[in-house]
């Protein structure tokens, strides 16, 4: 068990892309970071889940995501053993949501009205993050001073298109055209972030529309990810099936909680809608 505990330590998500409503298909999944090898791994997705396979430590490890159920599964093939993580103890495993306003035990939410962006029709909205327990609770316009920010958000594809906190950084999403990507017509997205230092930053990703899931992502840390090989097949129920000759280890015990997934090397907008 040392040696399960060990690779589960180690644990990363291949990618952070969420389930999609679009068609099932599988792909070559490939993620890199500056001054470490690429990390490549096998991806099957369906409106169900998503199954990845990969190795750690030269082992390999299965991971299966189905957010219907938020549930995670993780198994070691060569233990024949596996772990499941359900409910809080998930990852957030939800597609895109239909406002930008968090829980209302996170934070307060107002709609201010709507504004046309590079022809995109948008909602403001106007989001005050809960004050924590260690901090004085605020209201009305202290709330909004010390850390009210503003969101432009586009309602069909459930994404923001421009950000405003209240440091005065901003975050603007535009849709740069189409481009052809492994033979398939993507969206050519960019966002440009611009610190409190007047810095500017960018980001990329190229969005499938008919797969409804972003096969390629660059972060302004230099980091990418990419879904190469693409094929449309079928969905097998055997991607999110355990073998019954394998055991259940418990979660805490074998330490299978994954690690941040490649998203928090940088900012940009997720994967599914």
């Amino acid at each position: 068990m040392g040696t399960l505990n060990a690779i589960a330590a180690g644990l990363v998500l291949l990618t952070a892309f969420e389930a999609s409503a679009g068609p099932s298909f599988t792909a070559e999944a490939v993620q890199t970071q500056q001054g470490q090898p690429p990390e490549t791994g096998r991806i099957y997705f369906s409106d169900q889940g998503m199954r990845m396979e990969f190795q750690r430590q030269g082992r390999p490890v299965v991971q299966i995501i189905m957010p219907g159920q938020g549930l995670m599964r993780i198994l070691f093939p060569q233990d024949k053993a596996y772990a499941e993580i359900k409910g809080p103890a998930a990852p957030d495993f939800a597609t895109r949501p239909e406002s930008p306003c968090p829980p209302p035990e996170a934070g307060r939410c107002e709609r201010l009205g709507t504004e046309t962006i590079d022809g995109v029709a948008t909602e403001t909205w106007r989001i005050t993050p809960a004050a924590q327990p260690t901090q004085p609770a605020q209201t009305g316009a202290q709330a909004g001073a010390g850390g009210s920010f503003q969101v432009w958000w586009d309602r069909q594809r459930r994404l923001p298109l421009r950000e405003r906190h209240a440091d005065g950084s901003t975050a603007q999403t535009t849709l740069k055209g189409k481009v052809s990507f492994q033979g398939r017509a993507v969206e050519h997205w960019e966002t440009t972030f611009v610190g409190t230092d007047g810095k500017s930053r960018r980001a990329a990703r190229l969005h499938d529309p008919e797969l409804d899931v972003d096969v390629r992502e660059d972060y302004p840390s230099g980091a990418t990810r990419e879904l190469r090989n693409i094929k449309l097949v079928p969905v097998d129920p055997g991607w999110f099936a355990v073998p019954a000759d394998y055991r259940k280890v418990d979660p805490g015990q074998a330490g299978t909680q994954p690690g941040p997934a490649l998203g928090a090397s940088g900012s940009t907008p997720a994967g599914r809608r």
